[in-house]
């Protein structure tokens, strides 16, 4: 669900600051953070 939500921000300063923000809530790790961020890196857009 973090991919997800990250990929919907178009502009750099916003998919930054959301990730921040969602770092603060508990996550269960299913692949791994790491994966799931460069992926929603990737398909931003």
């Amino acid at each position: 669900m973090l991919s997800e939500v990250l990929q919907g921000f178009r502009k750099d300063a916003d998919f930054y600051k959301a990730r921040e923000l969602m770092s603060h809530f508990p996550i269960v790790v299913m692949l791994g953070s790491n994966i799931l961020i460069k992926s929603a890196e990737k398909y931003r857009y």
